[in-house]
């Protein structure tokens, strides 16, 4: 018993020096485990793999959401980096689709200089999300600016994104006129309400919403036998700006970080959107991180509570000479 205990604790200790010898750890990746991130990309030749991030949000009227974001990195090039996630969404009773793929997003990330001693190091990003269904709209975009610096108490990261988003209006019956004819009055523009976090998370005003994101599988429907037209589809921008701070603690292999950040979609009607993260990366083994986070939306509309939580694995994939 003794013996199997020293066993044991011996295997511990070293895994946990080798835990310590990395720094993967203090790789910030979007949502890893806070929205804005470092303007480091994935090293050349390595592979991470984040396969079992989830995030739980709890909202208004007891209304709770999950959304389940697989992503892989790999450094493609020198300082540049190649992803692909591919977000998973399930909702509450009353939505339909309730649950499936929303898309697939296929960006990359390029370090423009390391960070010297009078700058800061800098970064860009983009991003094209490609959604899927059978009544998919179109494509979205995003182009993100990335901004890093250390201090002796830690670091300070900035990052800006603009981009697009699309929606798709709820469809009309074709009945008799009473508004947009001559003679009647013009017909008022249907309130839509914006994504809280991604293109598959729904803000509800009614029983219904009244506008389609790029998750849902196909339009909402009426309960009569008149014609429905389908819905249009509009492309509206919207712009994200954030600060972030970590610090490090090397003899744990751990990374504490706060964030907060500010962002619009444009043409809503609707306030801006301010949200706070408290997160942390521990390295548990030398591939091995996992990552939590506890935030709140609490300004602007359809306020929220959330958590995160996931695990990267990290492993390098050499390309060898031809």
């Amino acid at each position: 018993m003794g013996r199997s205990f020293l066993i044991v604790s011996i295997a511990a200790l070293l895994a946990a020096e080798s835990g310590a010898a990395q720094v993967e750890y203090r790789n910030l990746d979007g949502g890893r485990p806070v929205r804005v991130e470092d303007a480091t990309p994935t090293e050349r030749h390595a592979l991470d793999l984040d396969l079992t991030t989830f995030r739980v949000d709890w909202l208004s009227l007891g209304r709770e959401r999950l959304l389940i974001e697989p992503r892989m990195a790999y450094g493609i090039l020198p300082n540049t980096e190649f992803s692909i996630r591919v977000p998973v969404f399930y909702r509450e009773r009353g939505q339909s689709p309730r649950s499936g793929i929303s898309g697939f997003g296929i960006g990359g990330m390029r370090e423009l200089r390391l960070e010297s001693r009078r700058l800061p190091a800098l970064a860009v990003a983009v991003e094209t999300f490609l959604p899927v269904g059978p009544n998919a709209a179109r494509p979205a975009y995003s182009a993100k600016a990335l901004a890093t610096r250390s201090f002796p108490v830690g670091r300070l990261h900035l990052n800006a994104s603009y981009g697009n988003f699309t929606v798709r209006l709820r469809p009309s019956v074709v009945v008799s006129p009473v508004c947009g004819q001559p003679g009647l009055p013009a017909c008022p523009d249907p309130p839509l309400e914006p994504p809280l976090d991604g293109p598959c998370n729904l803000s509800l005003s009614g029983n219904s919403p009244p506008a389609l994101f790029t998750c849902s599988g196909r339009e909402f429907t009426t309960n009569t036998s008149a014609a429905v037209v389908r819905g249009r589809v509009i492309r509206r921008a919207q712009w994200l700006v954030g600060l972030a701070g970590d610090k490090a603690l090397p003899l744990r292999s751990t990374v504490v970080v706060a964030d907060v950040f500010v962002e619009h979609f444009e043409g809503l009607r609707r306030l801006y959107d301010w949200t706070a993260e408290v997160g942390l990366r521990r390295q548990v083994s030398p591939r091995l991180v996992l990552d939590a986070t506890v935030g709140r939306h609490y300004y602007g509309t359809a306020l929220s509570t959330f958590v995160k939580f996931g695990t990267s694995f990290s492993r390098p994939i050499l390309v060898g000479r031809q």
